[in-house]
């Protein structure tokens, strides 16, 4: 029986990609994870990350080596198809290094090293420092900081480059140009047509100083072969229950064109799954801050990544699991990193890392710019029944060119095809479904 601890969700286990059925029986307790082992699946376990293996396996093709419970050795690539099912049991972002043993020696002794719940699994991230900022209290002019007792020789996560919480105090919130309060701009059946075009209870003017305000900050890849995008946005209002009121934003972050994975089809075809355009987005959850000057704050934002594809990475996660922009005060506008080529969201590089299809998308050559989202008020799209653009009716012409070509967000079957500056492959799909699905 191997054991697996059911901490954080993401990639804990993988499987390859097989011909034929997979018998693979996963029964879970309150805190672990169990599998019984049966003579047809191999198990690999490693002390490496699924970066590293690839990178390896790039580099020199090694063959990696799977075994049954029977002790049978079978050989295994991470990206070629396996006539059996194997289970790979390894760390999820960061290695235990060539020798785990002799680094847990030598690491310090720490009272109760191991965790139970996922409450101690984040309450131990925060000691280290990964989501320490602790908004203000009301007036006090001061951020509380938890305290990081971070060793990055035995860290489980990547210790923070400013140490965590001991840095100095930042502000916190934010402010809107005009000065509004969530009660200024969300003010349901109070505000004529003449501010709320869309009749949704929050003021137009509002609604494009908070995209703005928020907007993420992308940070893209410096080989990615074509990062061209003219974003658009729509906002609603949401009852959340750990939030409260909030205002959503979505992101339609409308690519031109999307390279596919590094990898050829063979045939001459030097990339596969190529497609005009790609629709990925990210939802910004924005609500109250406890300030009278800075009344904003970033609660929560889901970020797209190949949703509704076979290989859906999409996730949301808290404003204190996000980076923060550069220049952005805390709980503003997110960080978010763009694999290359494919532009999946992810909220940090080492989640990006061998996430996506066969776990090709990477985040390692960052350009090293800050990329800010450009959406200005003219961007809007409005609500799906009462449309600002993007409808049968008002399409959305390329902003950049005069070539006439024109996209359709509100349309139902609409695929978005990047206003067509490729003549090959298939569109990406719509805009409609990702918009409708979350309710705008």
């Amino acid at each position: 029986m191997a054991e697996v601890a059911a901490t954080t969700p993401e990639r804990i286990l993988q499987m390859s990609n097989v011909r034929g059925g997979l018998q693979l029986s996963l029964t879970r307790s309150v805190d672990r994870m169990f599998w019984t082992g049966t003579p047809d699946i191999a198990v690999k376990g490693t002390p490496f990350t699924l970066v590293e293996r690839n990178a390896v396996f790039r580099t020199n093709g090694s063959v990696q080596i799977a075994y049954t419970t029977g002790g049978v050795a079978l050989p295994h690539g991470p990206f070629t198809e396996s006539a059996y099912p194997y289970l790979v049991i390894g760390p999820i972002d960061v290695s235990f290094g060539s020798n785990p043993e002799l680094d847990r020696a030598a690491a310090p002794p720490r009272l109760r090293g191991t965790v139970s719940t996922p409450e101690e699994e984040i309450a131990s991230y925060r000691r280290r420092g990964d989501s320490t900022g602790v908004l203000p209290a009301p007036g006090s002019g001061t951020a509380s900081t938890a305290t990081s007792d971070c060793d990055p020789a035995t860290a489980v996560i990547e210790c923070p480059v400013e140490g965590g919480g001991t840095g100095p105090w930042r502000q916190m919130g934010v402010a809107l140009p005009s000065g509004k309060s969530f009660d200024d701009c969300y003010r349901p059946g109070q505000l004529d047509t003449s501010v709320d075009r869309d009749q949704d209870g929050v003021d137009d003017g509002c609604e494009a100083e908070l995209a703005v305000a928020f907007r993420p900050q992308l940070v893209l890849m410096s080989d990615d072969c074509d990062t061209r995008r003219q974003p658009y946005f729509a906002s609603r209002y949401k009852w959340s229950n750990e939030w409260g009121d909030v205002i959503l934003i979505f992101y339609a972050m409308s690519y031109v064109y999307d390279c596919g994975p590094a990898f050829s089809c063979g045939n001459s075809i030097p990339r596969c799954d190529t497609h005009r355009g790609d629709s990925e987005w990210i939802i910004a959850e924005v609500g109250r801050y406890s300030s009278s000057t800075r009344p904003w704050a970033l609660k929560f934002a889901t970020l797209s990544a190949h949703w509704r594809s076979d290989n859906n990475q999409t996730a949301g996660y808290q404003a204190d699991d996000l980076e923060d922009a550069e220049g952005s005060p805390g709980f503003g506008a997110p960080r978010i990193w763009v694999a290359e080529d494919k532009h999946a969201n992810y909220r940090s590089q080492s989640v990006c890392g061998g996430s996506g299809f066969i776990n090709f998308d990477n985040c390692d050559n960052p350009d090293g710019l800050y990329h800010t989202l450009d959406v200005a008020a003219a961007y809007n799209l409005g609500r799906l029944f009462i449309p600002f653009i993007g409808a049968l009716a008002s399409p959305v012409y390329d902003r950049h060119s005069n070539n006439g070509n024109r996209e359709y967000y509100w349309v139902e079957g609409a695929r978005f095809c990047g206003w067509s500056y490729y003549t090959s492959g298939s569109c990406s799909g719509p805009y409609h479904e990702s918009l409708t699905a979350y309710g705008f």
